[in-house]
């Protein structure tokens, strides 16, 4: 992982305006990535969100000592499936990326040396989630710009605004576009599209 120390001194003073806590810098659009969300938003300052990586997390004081107890889990130290637990135990508050703190990750993902190594990593991520019925939620809640005041936008307008910031990854990996519709897809579903069609802007 590459950072400056600018970038670290952002990260933490944009963190403790947010009052997160637990979050991440997100990932620039050079580095190796496991997961798009954790990627460079070109149209986020920060995003309030569901997931954090367990790559470079970044806890308030209250959350490191609720969430220190966890860290017993993993057994292997790589810690895959704490990532998804901790958001649910904070139960999806508090918890973002920061966009305009973006690091480098250096080395490829997912490809282990030993593998053995790796499927211990592996199984161990399936326990805890299976253990305490988590999973990865790949959903950004609310994006926040320049002010690092949230955005007043609908889904739609939300999912569009994202899907703008995210279109560099489109041509390399283009199943990120139908993920990002899945994961936020409202409650309710889309709106049904009109049998009429939509009206064009500025029609009666």
């Amino acid at each position: 992982m590459f950072a400056t120390q600018a970038t670290i001194d952002r990260m933490f003073e944009v963190a403790e305006t947010l009052e997160f806590d637990l979050c991440a810098p997100a990932l620039n659009e050079a580095s190796y990535y496991a997961h798009f969300t954790t990627m460079r938003n070109r149209r986020c300052h920060a995003r309030r969100a569901g997931f954090v990586e367990i790559m470079v997390p970044c806890f308030s004081r209250s959350a490191l000592e609720r969430l220190l107890p966890t860290l017993d889990l993993t057994t292997t130290g790589w810690g895959w499936g704490l990532d998804s637990l901790w958001p649910k135990l904070l139960e999806y508050r508090g918890i973002g990326v920061i966009d305009c703190a973006a690091v480098l990750h250096t080395r490829p993902v997912g490809a282990f040396r030993d593998a053995e190594l790796g499927r211990a990593v592996r199984a161990e991520s399936d326990r805890i989630m299976e253990r305490y019925d988590c999973h990865q939620v790949h959903t950004t809640f609310a994006a926040l710009g320049e002010d690092l005041e949230d955005l007043a936008l609908s889904p739609e307008a939300l999912t569009v605004r994202l899907a703008a910031g995210w279109a560099y990854l489109f041509d390399n990996a283009p199943a990120v576009l139908p993920w990002l519709l899945d994961a936020q897809r409202p409650a309710a579903g889309w709106v049904d599209y009109p049998i009429a069609g939509s009206p064009a802007r500025g029609s009666t």
